[in-house]
């Protein structure tokens, strides 16, 4: 008894202390470091090819109302990457306009989106020739299997969700453009499944094109379509919103 009146202030300081810890560690598990990584779409580029509100900034945004951003990391992202661009940046650890190296980022975050493969893409239909049907799995093939590498070189640093963006359909029907980019939605959304990846898929912008694209010449969204690419994150993934 002489003992605890003896030390009861020391006891009652490392019992606030210790419960202090833990609500503090509680509240930290639920904040997000959220970074998104890729191309233009990743980058939120708009229909006239400008820096614009993109679906990262959606998600960015609705994390800190709620309280639940840490930090957000936007800056690994420009117009033309492709998926070899993307991992030749992890591999060589890229730094951004910030001087934040992409493993460091990628060891930080809790959350990440990914949007790449429609520069590659464009490269092989402008490089390629009489694209035949046999040529086509190849170049899905080849791509997949880059993608693949991708996600093994980030797996290395980052161990938490991996959000995978699908991209709408935007060329017309029947073309070869359009059936390259059907096989490589069809078949990133099957990797992504079969590597506990989250695929969004936002083939359902096809409908209303006309509302997402303010310039049929450029293949990026308006803020009306990033918005809706948020809202189909929401809805394939655990975020809460």
């Amino acid at each position: 008894m002489k003992f605890i009146k003896k030390y009861i202030k020391l006891i009652i300081f490392l019992v606030v202390c210790i419960i202090t810890f833990f609500i503090y560690q509680k509240y930290q598990d639920k904040r997000v470091t959220y970074t998104s990584i890729g191309d233009g779409f990743a980058g939120g580029i708009n229909s006239f090819n400008d820096k614009s509100y993109g679906y990262s900034d959606y998600l960015k945004d609705y994390l800190e109302k709620t309280e639940k951003l840490k930090r957000f990391y936007p800056n690994f992202t420009y117009p033309d990457m492709t998926i070899k661009d993307l991992y030749k940046d992890i591999l060589l650890n890229a730094h951004d306009q910030d001087n934040n190296n992409i493993r460091q980022v990628l060891r930080e975050s809790n959350l990440l989106t990914i949007s790449v493969g429609i520069n590659d893409l464009i490269y092989k239909k402008d490089v390629e020739k009489n694209i035949s049907e046999y040529k086509r799995e190849k170049i899905i093939e080849e791509m997949i299997n880059s993608f693949d590498k991708v996600i093994e070189e980030i797996r290395k640093y980052y161990q938490n969700d991996i959000i995978v963006i699908g991209y709408y359909n935007f060329y017309s029907q029947n073309s070869v453009e359009r059936n390259l980019l059907d096989d490589f939605n069809s078949k990133l959304k099957e990797y992504s499944e079969k590597n506990h990846l989250i695929f969004v898929d936002n083939s359902n912008l096809e409908s209303n094109l006309n509302d997402y694209l303010d310039n049929p010449n450029v293949f990026y969204p308006n803020y009306r379509g990033y918005e809706q690419i948020f809202n189909n994150i929401c809805k394939s993934s655990s975020i809460g919103c």
